[in-house]
């Protein structure tokens, strides 16, 4: 083709000069072509490693670049869709309108961000995030499209738990039969629930944002008033007191209103105030109050007799004071009362029978049962409102933290302190889900601590399966469990599950007790909530972890990026200024001998400038799987020599001793040379460049049947290797062992000749060593590190 090429231009040049000058003109246009294309190369590969999807279209729409992970998140190869239109390609019917809008606001503002569903190759579907960018020239022309896809499922998921979380716990708010206010410090409503606003025959708009007196009695406002401040000077405290409230009607409520004051939010205090509807309880005490009333002014009026009905007629049994006096007005009253029989008394008798003994006891023991009842509700409200502050404060601590040890651990402890419990504990299973281990936990003095104690989930089938099936178990038996030995004292427990939507039940929440001790329902609906706030905690960290891991590897891989161009820059100008000078010298030169050594310089510093560039240019055809290679039979007895001999110069300069050991008659392998010799060149060339004068080199061959010497990852029992060992006297730090087989990556301050490096020639050796259907192993120790490379006899 050159040659062609080279006639055609002589036929149209008038003289040699001008076919020089032409000739010469293209070859520096097909140099800049070659160095274009492989700086395309290069950008492909290192947005290959991007975890996000970049997509690049022309101003029609049409796909002109799709990197590696697209093809991942899409399932559609490059060359499947390139040249195809984007909206055909993955956008689903609902969003071709979207993508027309969108299409135009990026022409407008240059850039736009948005949400669509898109599909897959399989024709699932997903939520992308994505981040669209207008391509233009240096003239400003539209050139195109790229935008930046990123799979929205997993948030979109965390976000519907949370949102549904929170229904309930506002559900349950809003449905309890009590009136719940939420008061700032001057007792301004911030909250109130629906039923709540009904009783005072409002709605919560109208009362949120208004002073709480606004719905308080007017004499007992001072009182309230004097409640809140009481609350507020001492928040440890709950403070109850009995007033009366006014319907938006004028009509009057009472309630008994329990407060307790607690840090909101921004840390300030709020008042949380639970009121009880206490309405009926004080019209029966008024009534009683007044029939007391009536019979005090009757027994003034009638000072003599008295008795007493109820309202069918029947007659109230009074211990008659004498029925023959009062034989005559006790025939008038049955003439004019239906009643079977009337007994008449004294109003003096009945003096003495509210005086006697009988009267006393039977009125002591109804004014105890009222007074228990009255306690038992005041302690039900004060655990309501506990527990609601509870769930509040737990919600908030755990949903604040993206550790998954500090949201289990605080999860454990709030539980402990809200519920009273003897022990709570909480486990994590293993992905097998075969067992159980008591990570965290809250417990009380003797009974010692589980932390660490693995539970058989086989042991209990029927309390596991309840909670792998996504229920909860509750039990008041010993032997029901496999518990740790300072469980097996408390028969009382309940467990709840801890589900994760992609990873099914991780793990549980568990409250033991003493015998005697009952876990009701509203402990139940608590210990609930805080296992799905738990659960929704822990899905929150592990996507926020996901994300910084994988932030910190694009930032770790930008470092890389830099570091490389900044080597690789420097490794391309250093010989170009070697040969510049060569040149220039070479000019100047007379002597024949000078003139030689400037030219095997100029030959040297362009074979150095080549090798770089091969071995970025094999890197890359590696990892794109289009390296060729070329089998032969390798006799390594006669190939060995020509490797070892170009080391022999640096290593007798540095002082440094070569050791090789292979056995005389060793068979010969079916390989690539090539690939084989630049393995071995490259582990050699480390080798001398890692070990200091003075210290020791040394490569091994060995032939090996497979089996226990095998190093490969799954070798065949009968599969024979060949390994290469070179062993040399440096030592690489543990932590760096794990990568230095990266791309671009350099062992810091290892380098005792500063001979610099590109950080390619490792990563070049595993990927031949892959391309050969071997594998590589380093050990590095006591101040020696080997490399061996395990290779198929027969590729």
């Amino acid at each position: 083709m050159k040659l062609e090429r080279a006639q055609r231009l002589r036929e149209y040049c008038r003289d040699e000069a001008a076919f020089e000058g032409l000739q010469q003109i293209f070859n520096t246009l097909e140099a800049n072509h070659r160095q274009a294309q492989e700086q395309l190369l290069f950008l492909a590969s290192v947005l290959d490693q991007v975890c996000h999807a970049i997509i690049a279209t022309d101003k029609d729409g049409k796909i002109v670049y799709w990197n590696g992970y697209a093809q991942m998140l899409y399932q559609w190869q490059a060359e499947e869709v390139m040249g195809k239109s984007i909206n055909e390609t993955f956008a689903t019917q609902v969003n071709h309108h979207q993508a027309e809008a969108t299409l135009s606001t990026v022409k407008n503002t240059g850039s736009a961000q948005r949400e669509w569903v898109a599909q897959r190759k399989d024709g699932s579907q997903f939520v992308a995030e994505v981040s669209d960018a207008v391509l233009r020239d240096s003239s400003g022309n539209l050139l195109g499209f790229v935008g930046i896809y990123a799979d929205a499922t997993e948030r979109k998921r965390a976000e519907e738990a949370l949102r549904k979380s929170e229904e309930r716990y506002r559900a349950l708010y809003e449905e309890t039969p009590s009136i719940y206010f939420t008061l700032d410090a001057g007792g301004t409503v911030l909250s109130v629930n629906a039923f709540g606003a009904e009783q005072l025959a409002y709605t919560p708009e109208e009362l949120i944002g208004q002073s709480f007196l606004k719905v308080v009695y007017e004499d007992d406002k001072p009182a309230v008033r004097q409640h809140l401040n009481t609350c507020l000077q001492q928040p440890a405290s709950v403070s109850r007191r009995e007033v009366r409230k006014v319907r938006k009607d004028g009509s009057l409520l009472w309630v008994r209103q329990v407060a307790r004051a607690v840090p909101g939010n921004d840390g300030n205090l709020i008042v949380l105030m639970l009121c009880e509807d206490i309405t009926e309880q004080k019209q029966a005490q008024e009534a009683r109050l007044q029939r007391e009333t009536k019979n005090t002014a009757l027994r003034q009026v009638i000072p003599s007799l008295m008795f007493q009905l109820d309202k069918t007629g029947s007659f109230l049994d009074f211990m008659p004071e004498s029925k023959d006096q009062n034989s005559f007005l006790n025939f008038k009253l049955q003439k004019k009362i239906p009643v079977a029989s009337l007994s008449i008394c004294n109003s003096n008798s009945v003096t003495n029978y509210y005086e006697s003994p009988t009267y006393f006891n039977a009125s002591t023991v109804v004014s105890n049962e009222l007074e228990h009842q009255v306690q038992k509700r005041t302690s039900q409200l004060k655990k309501s409102l506990d527990f609601a502050a509870g769930i509040q404060r737990i919600t908030d601590e755990i949903r604040d933290s993206f550790d998954e040890a500090q949201i289990l651990q605080t999860a454990v402890v709030a539980l402990h302190s809200v519920l009273k419990t003897d022990y709570c504990c909480a486990a994590v299973y293993n992905l097998e889900r075969t067992q159980a281990t008591i990570c965290y936990e809250a417990t009380q003095p003797q009974f010692g601590s589980a932390v660490g104690c693995t539970i058989d989930i086989a042991d209990a089938p029927n309390t596991y399966g309840r909670l792998l099936r996504g229920e909860y178990y509750q039990s008041h038996e010993l032997g029901d469990i496999s518990t740790p030995e300072l469980c097996k004292h408390l028969p009382v427990k309940l467990l709840f599950p801890i589900s994760s939507d992609d990873q099914g039940v991780i793990g549980h929440l568990a409250v033991f007790n003493r015998m005697g001790t009952v876990l009701g329902k509203t402990e139940i609906l608590l210990v609930q909530q805080v296992a799905n706030q738990c659960a929704i905690a822990i899905r929150q960290a592990r996507l926020y972890q996901a994300c910084r891991a994988q932030v910190e590897e694009l930032a770790k891989l930008n470092r890389l990026k830099d570091d490389f161009l900044s080597t690789v820059s420097h490794e391309l100008r250093s010989p170009i200024a070697n040969m510049k000078m060569a040149i220039h010298l070479l000019q100047a030169a007379g002597d024949p001998d000078r003139r030689e050594r400037y030219l095997k310089i100029l030959r040297t510093e362009c074979d150095r400038e080549n090798d770089l560039i091969e071995d970025l240019l094999d890197l890359q055809r590696l990892e794109a799987d289009a390296y060729r290679s070329h089998t032969t039979a390798v006799n390594l007895s006669e190939w060995l020599p020509t490797i070892l001999t170009p080391f022999n110069y640096r290593i007798s300069n540095r002082q440094q001793i070569l050791e090789v050991e292979y056995p005389p008659e060793l068979p010969p392998i079916i390989s690539d040379p090539i690939s084989l010799g630049r393995i071995v060149t490259e582990l050699l060339n480390n080798a001398c460049k890692y070990t200091s004068a003075g210290g020791k080199i040394a490569l091994s061959i060995r032939h090996s049947e497979g089996g226990g010497e095998s190093v490969t990852p799954n070798p065949s029992a009968a599969a024979p290797v060949c390994l290469f060992t070179i062993v040399n006297q440096a030592e690489i730090p543990k932590a760096e062992l794990p990568r230095i087989f990266d791309k671009f990556y350099r062992v810091p301050n290892a380098d005792p000749w500063e001979q610099g490096g590109t950080g390619l020639g490792l990563a070049l050796v595993y990927k031949l060593v892959e391309q050969l259907g071997g594998s590589i192993q380093v050990e590095s120790d006591a101040g020696w590190t080997a490399f061996t490379v395990a290779l198929p006899t027969h590729l």
